[in-house]
Order: C-alpha cells, then structure tokens, then sequence
C-alpha cells in the first residue's frame, strides 16, 4: 500500500544520473513499483563527470551581465572556457527556492543509500585575480545575498587562510559557507541506484526510443526490442529528454553544453580545503584524494560531434601555477552534456498533452544540486499531490 497521496502505482522513470534515480527513490518512497531505465547504466552521464559541487548558492542565471561582459574576450583567448550562454532573463527567486531544499533532500537520500561519508559540508570557495574580475560579479553576489545566500568577502589575507593550497595570486574571494562537496560524484549516485535495486526497483538498460500516446496518456515507453506499461511515465533523461517530451506533446527548446573534465594527480591526500571556482579562468577545481578534478570548457556542438580537449587542455599550466602542490600529469578526460533551457529554470512540470507523465530535465548547472529536490516534487505530481513549494515557473507550458 502507497504512503503517499493515492493509490500504487507502477511508475517508469527513463534517466539514470541523480535526477531520474532522485525521482525513482522518492516515488519508491511513497509506496510505488519503479522501473529505470538508461543505456548507459547508472550516473554514466552529467551526474559522474560534475565538479562535485552541491552548489545550493547558485541562484543566478549564468548569462549575467558580468559573464556576458567578458564573452569578447573569451572568444578571444586562448585558454578560454568559451563558456556563453544567450539565456533569457531568468526568475531568481523560484531557483533559490529549490536551491533551499537542496542539502535537506542530500542528506536524507545518502543517509537511506550509507553514502552519507561522500558529502564534505566544507562550502565552496570562488577566486579572483583582479579587481576588475571581482567588480564584476559583485552585482551577482548581492543579487544572491538579496536571496538569503551566504557570500562572505575574504581579501588576499583572510583567502591564504582559509585556503593554503592556493597560490598567492588571488586578490579577492567570495565563501559561501552553505554549500558542500561531494567527493566522488560518480560513486555517489552509484550508490543511490544501488539503493533502488535493494528497495525492489527494476532496472532496465535500454535507450527508450519512443513514448506512445493516444487520448491524452502516454501508453507506454518503446525501447528497440520491449514495450513497457505503466500507470505514469517520468521523463529525467538529461540531454536526450527532449524527443521523448515531444512524445508526450511538449515542445521545449532543450539545449545540450558540453561540459569537459580532467584529473591531475597532485601527490597530496588533499590540495585544496574545498572545491574552488577560479573566475578568470571559469574552471572549478575540486580536490579529492590525491587528485585534482578541474572542470570547464562549455561548448554548443550538440551530441554527437568528437570530443575537443584542447580548450581544457591549455588551462593545465595554469592550474599547475595556481595551486601550491603544483599537479602533476593528467590521468583522465571526459566529456558530458549538461542538458540546459534558455531561460536558465528547469523544467519539472506535468505534460500538457499526457495527464500521466512528469517532465523533470533541463537543470544545466545545478542538476547534481537539485536533483532530490526535483524527485520530491516528481514524486508529489506523481500522487496527484501539491508539491511543498509553488513550481508555476518551472512549468513546460511557459515555452508556449
């Protein structure tokens, strides 16, 4: 018998990183039959490759004026991350407000999976070179303390000692004290699937190539060789969710950034105290056990075109110069797509043109972040019940 709202139901899930097994865990919660299926096995996408950052502070569109002033010269530059995102004036206070319910829904769900020990509550720190770089951002910061998030100002001082493993090249940096890292995100939402399985979930490894639909209700999901029933249908497949929301009769304008990663061994149990963002360079250094995780390079290619490490690649001596282990060789790469909407807001929200399947996709930056949040609130439509918290801005209808 359901805990939840109403009745049991058989419920199908296509998207194995944090936010389909989110929605999954919390659908199992209330008493339901789950079945997840993703080609690619648990957390083999976005959700592995992250920097690791439950960035609960990142409540601001990511094309503010103080990014889009320097695309120039990031088109420009060398090493540049090429990071550009033409978004539209994004809503911040419905982002900060799932944001607020992000490190609750972590805990409960590592503590349930015994994960708990991969969550560092050691905040996130963001650096600065120059006092132009620092003027810039200083309009997102209180934008951000505007909407209760912690920033607090450390100069070059008050930055050696809160973090030694930096070089004495930062001028200025911001702490937000709130946010935490997960160690090994990969390992994480591995754990969480394992979870799944213990609690009687199905997994089903197979790309799902369609949603069939007739009379207002997804029938069931197609992958190459099955058909699958089920009472309701969650579409959290990252990057590949937006034909299969067209299947369910919801145009949505679902972009794809490419996101890379390297790892660089640093001979160090720990080079840095917590995850840095280095603002110049747009890359977020995220330390782990004699390793450097060093994520950046947003590209628009699509998925399909090869990977191009060159961009990524050409920030390493920097890196080596800016943290005081001074890394050694690179002893991994990786590309993922981060599926992104435009105006910077996921979508998390009933299909208009199918009463019994949820869309929950398009998180772009903060997918690992916000990715239990969205399962209680998938969970809540799943049961017919009010979500804890008004999601209209997150609605799929508002693309028209």
């Amino acid at each position: 018998m359901s805990s939840g709202a109403g009745p049991r139901k058989r419920v199908f899930v296509v998207g194995g990183g944090i936010v389909g097994l989110s929605c999954a865990l919390y659908a199992q919660r209330n008493g339901h039959d789950v079945i997840v299926a993703d080609p690619r096995g648990f957390a083999k996408g976005a959700s592995y490759g992250n920097a690791g950052v439950i960035a609960n502070s990142e409540c601001i569109p990511v094309a503010t004026p103080g990014v889009l002033r320097q695309v120039p010269r990031m088109l420009l530059a060398a090493d540049s991350p090429l990071t550009i995102r033409w978004a539209y004036a994004a809503r911040i206070a419905p982002c900060a407000a799932l944001l607020a319910r992000a490190m609750p829904g972590h805990r409960e769900l590592a503590a349930d999976a015994g994960c708990d020990q991969l969550i560092k509550e050691v905040g996130w720190l963001k650096v600065f070179q120059t006092d132009a770089a620092y003027r810039q951002a200083q309009s997102g910061f209180d934008s951000m303390r505007a909407h209760g998030v912690d920033c607090e100002y450390l100069d070059r001082r008050a930055l050696a000692q809160r973090e030694p493993g930096l070089a004495a090249i930062f001028a200025h940096g911001i702490l937000h004290k709130d946010c935490a890292q997960i160690e090994d995100p990969g390992r994480y939402v591995e754990a969480l699937g394992a979870l799944f399985l213990r609690r009687g979930g199905q997994f089903v490894q197979s790309e799902v190539e369609a949603l069939e639909r007739s009379d207002g209700r997804i029938d069931c999901a197609r992958t190459g060789t099955e058909r699958y029933q089920a009472d309701c249908f969650v579409v959290a497949a990252g990057a590949w969710s937006k034909k299969l929301a067209a299947d369910a009769g919801a145009k949505v304008p679902l972009d794809t950034e490419r996101g890379y990663h390297v790892v660089m061994e640093t001979g160090e149990p720990q080079a840095l105290r917590q995850p840095v963002y280095w603002a110049e360079k747009s890359v977020v250094m995220s330390p782990s056990s004699q390793r450097l995780r060093v994520t950046s390079s947003v590209e628009f290619a699509g998925l399909q075109a090869a990977p191009d490490y060159r961009k990524l690649k050409a920030i390493v001596p920097a890196i080596r110069a800016a943290v005081a282990a001074e890394p050694g060789k690179v002893v991994g790469e990786w590309l993922g797509f981060r599926p992104s909407m435009p105006d910077s807001l996921p979508v998390i929200s009933r299909a208009p043109r199918a009463a019994n399947c949820v869309l929950a996709f398009g998180h772009g930056h903060i997918g690992l972040t916000t990715g239990p949040a969205t399962g209680a609130i998938v969970a809540a439509l799943i049961d017919g019940a009010p979500p804890q918290m008004d999601i209209s801005a997150f609605s799929v209808e508002r693309f028209g």
